[in-house]
């Protein structure tokens, strides 16, 4: 049975230890409608939950969960165990926000709205720099979930980000990060793939209409 934190003894653990990590096993859309300031996303349901959470969580240390309910399956602790966390308890978010502690909320942002209006937004994508260099949304920035800290050196603090990876947890976690820091930000869902899609989709409707006979 983990130990049960509260929303006052998390605040001084947060303060004393800044590697302390919160992981939210709730569902993303439970998550994007608020969490506790910088807490991480991997629904305690995903199939690779152990894939995904070695990508999210590239420093492993000490953390805090937040539960779907009060129990957290076995399958999860192993998870956190294989990767070199250390659980120390579970707090809820409904205390924390009772607080009035720090909420952060998750702004979507579609691929139409990037598209219509690329020159408005920073294209930050949180992905490995390798993942990047092997392909890449045109004029997106790379800055790698471990080292967001290069955050407050590298971007504007004043402009508006796009923040994404190539599908959906580490583009959520690094806007969860970026926006604990200050940062405007807005999460695009998808990310790389979503986009590359969507290219290809624009290159086979373009090569239908070159090669049609009239």
């Amino acid at each position: 049975m983990l130990r049960t934190i509260s929303a006052d003894e998390l605040k001084s653990m947060r303060e004393k230890h800044a590697n302390l990590e919160l992981l939210d096993l709730r569902p993303v859309s439970e998550f994007m409608q608020g969490s506790i300031e910088g807490a991480l996303n991997l629904p305690q349901d995903e199939p690779d939950f152990l894939t995904n959470l070695k990508k999210i969580w590239p420093k492993p240390g000490p953390v805090v969960l937040i539960p779907v309910i009060h129990d957290v399956p076995g399958a999860v602790l192993s998870a956190i165990d294989a990767v070199g966390g250390n659980v120390m308890g579970t707090v809820q978010v409904h205390e924390w926000a009772a607080k009035n502690y720090p909420v952060t909320k998750i702004t979507p942002i579609s691929l139409d709205e990037v598209l219509q209006d690329n020159d408005e937004f920073r294209l930050v994508d949180v992905r490995t720099l390798e993942e990047w260099q092997k392909r890449q949304i045109p004029g997106s920035v790379n800055l790698p979930l471990s080292e967001l800290e290069m955050a407050r050196s590298t971007l504007n603090p004043t402009q508006e980000h796009v923040v994404f990876c190539a599908g959906v947890y580490r583009g959520i976690a690094g806007t969860a990060k970026l926006a604990a820091m200050g940062f405007p930000v807005r999460y695009l869902s998808g990310g790389v793939s979503a986009w590359y899609e969507h290219v290809s989709k624009v290159e086979t409707q373009s090569n239908k209409v070159e090669g049609r006979v009239i």
